[in-house]
Parts: structure tokens; C-alpha cells; sequence
């Protein structure tokens, strides 16, 4: 694996490199390895200006994780900072999927809601299936980052976040559109 090389270039000079910005990861999500050819650009957060998408992650020995990084154009500075929120990422277990509702870009994260009170500690694997709770993000100009906007819980069980969001996908959206 090796890591991340994204350049962006304006006017011939360089405005933003990710391996030499000092991004350093948190530690659960591991190194800044290559993932995927994931590259958008696409305005999130709503201001007329497109902001950059990509991913980065690292792969272990029972799961993987891809980080998603946002990348905001700062005029004065003229630079970019990511302002991807912790839970922005992919894994087996931890989902992310964007959408858009009233033609607003809306990140929704699945993540893992076990019962404790049906569902001991010591019966909980990885993969098991187990119902998911979703949380749903959207842009706040006022604060400048995303903001939870919808928290919701899913009742199929699901063996992983993919399949999850798959599953409860239509209950998301009737759930948001109301």
C-alpha cells in the first residue's frame, strides 16, 4: 500500500498536498494508504464553490477502513482545509453513504446499535448481525462544519454497514422526507 498523493495545482503552483499538508490520521484509522480511485468534486457545502472528495484508509486483518476526506476552499488563504467530521468513514461495520434532500448534500453514517439489554457483551462478533442506528449530517454555514441534523434506528438486523444502509435505505429517506 502506499499513501494518498493528491496535488492540487492553481496557476501552476501548489496549492494543496496531502502527504506533505501533516494530515495525521487518528489512530483508528490507521495510515494514509491508497483505497480507492475515489476523487469527486462536487459542492457539499452549498456556496457555489466545489469542494474536493477523496478517500484514504488502511486494510487489517478482519476489516479495512476508508476515511473520507473534504476539502474546503479557503479564498483569503488560498488554500484547503478538510472539514470531514470524525465518524466520516467507511468500514465492515461503520457506513457512510451521501445524499441529497431538497437538492442539500446529506451524509448519513450507520453505525452499530446493539442491544445491551438482549444482546450480551460476549455474544456481540464483527460481522454478527445486528441492528444499525443512522445518523444524519448536513452543512452548516454558520458553524462551518456538519451539524447532526436526524438521529434514527433501524430495527432489521444487518451483518455489515453496507448492507445495512442497502437495507434501510428507503426508511432513511421516507424518515428524512417528513
Amino acid at each position: 500500500m502506499n499513501d494518498v498523493q493528491l496535488l492540487i495545482l492553481q496557476g501552476g503552483k501548489v496549492i494543496y498536498d496531502y502527504v506533505k499538508a501533516g494530515v495525521t490520521p487518528p489512530e483508528k484509522y490507521g495510515t494514509r494508504s491508497y483505497m480507492d480511485d475515489y476523487l469527486e468534486i462536487r459542492d457539499v457545502t452549498h456556496d457555489g464553490v466545489p469542494e474536493v472528495l477523496f478517500h484514504s484508509g488502511a486494510e487489517g486483518a478482519s476489516d479495512w477502513i476508508t476515511t473520507e476526506h473534504i476539502l474546503v476552499y479557503e479564498t483569503t488563504k488560498a488554500s484547503f482545509t478538510d472539514v470531514a467530521s470524525e465518524p466520516f468513514y467507511n468500514s465492515g461495520t461503520h457506513g457512510l453513504r451521501w445524499f441529497a434532500l431538497h437538492g442539500r448534500a446529506m451524509v448519513v453514517i450507520a453505525d452499530r446499535n446493539w442491544d445491551a439489554t438482549t444482546i450480551p457483551l460476549e455474544d456481540r462478533c464483527h460481522y454478527c448481525p445486528s441492528p444499525f442506528q443512522y445518523d444524519v449530517y448536513q452543512w452548516s454555514r454558520r458553524k462551518s462544519s456538519f451539524v447532526l441534523q436526524r438521529h434514527l434506528y433501524g430495527k432489521q438486523s444487518y451483518s455489515d454497514a453496507s448492507q445495512a444502509l442497502d437495507g434501510d435505505w428507503a426508511f432513511i429517506q421516507s424518515k428524512m422526507n417528513h
